[in-house]
């Protein structure tokens, strides 16, 4: 009844010429999106961790010298596959700086997500994929493509940035690796962006760990933190017998505490 008489007044206003008033609702304010140039800087602190495949493995090698003559007599055997190692990274961080256009600044206090592979077209060595290698650096042939989306400390965004075929090195101080080099394109196009991933001792430890000899293997005073395959060494009436178990392997890394990014246009 309510809706019937309501819906008659509207029809006999609108017939005698009546009209409706309506509020205009202001439209929300556009977010302006900046693209980091000239008098723009970011330095930021990472967390992150990285995939790798094929998983990381070292090989047996032959120790002819080994106290126990079982041990000695093993031949060298191969665990690692054949790389290239391909490497798929996510991460975030939390920044200080700016994002300016030469018209809008911004600051710059976060990254809300760093990705990272393995460019397809540069993947780097086909050497066996050992933890060793990784030490040494042997995936330094490879290179790698980076976006970065920035979180801006306002309501205004900042565009991302595209960091295309970076190559990779070791670091020594702090202990990790590195990231440097490539076209950088988006927010600091031209300009150049690094980053120094940190590793734990954990990992350090795991990389580094020596092969078990067999007085280790007989002591049971050895335990593999993954890359390094292990020892069976039984001893019977018949005598002393030497086997071998593959590596665990080591399938990511943990960027740690320490690790930055710096982008510069």
């Amino acid at each position: 009844m309510l809706r019937t008489t309501l819906k008659a007044a509207l029809v006999a206003s609108l017939a005698a010429g009546g009209m409706i008033a309506l509020t205009a609702v202001p439209a929300a304010a556009a977010k302006t999106v900046i693209t980091a140039g000239a008098g723009s800087s970011a330095s930021c602190s990472l967390t992150a961790s990285a995939k790798l495949a094929p998983t990381l493995k070292n090989d047996w090698t032959a120790s002819p010298g080994d106290s126990v003559p079982a041990v000695a007599a093993l031949p060298t055997t191969t665990y690692g596959l054949p790389g290239p190692v391909t490497t798929s990274a996510k991460g975030t961080g939390t920044c200080t700086g700016t994002a300016t256009d030469g018209i809008n600044t911004a600051p710059i206090t976060g990254i809300k997500k760093v990705t990272v592979v393995t460019d397809p077209a540069n993947p780097g060595t086909s050497a066996e994929a050992t933890c060793s290698s990784l030490v040494a650096g042997g995936e330094s042939t490879a290179e790698f493509d980076t976006l970065i989306e920035w979180t801006s400390g306002n309501t205004d965004s900042i565009a991302n940035t595209t960091v295309s075929d970076s190559t990779f090195g070791v670091s020594v101080s702090p202990v990790g690796f590195t990231f440097s080099g490539g076209t950088v394109s988006g927010s600091f196009a031209g300009g150049s962006v690094t980053a120094t991933a940190a590793v734990s001792p954990s990992l350090i430890a795991e990389v580094t760990q020596g092969q078990e000899t067999g007085a280790e293997a007989q002591a049971d005073s050895y335990t593999s933190l993954g890359c390094e395959p292990t020892l069976k060494v039984k001893t019977n009436s018949h005598g002393t017998t030497a086997s071998l178990k593959g590596p665990k392997g080591l399938k990511s890394i943990v960027v740690a505490s320490g690790s930055t990014l710096v982008a510069n246009p």
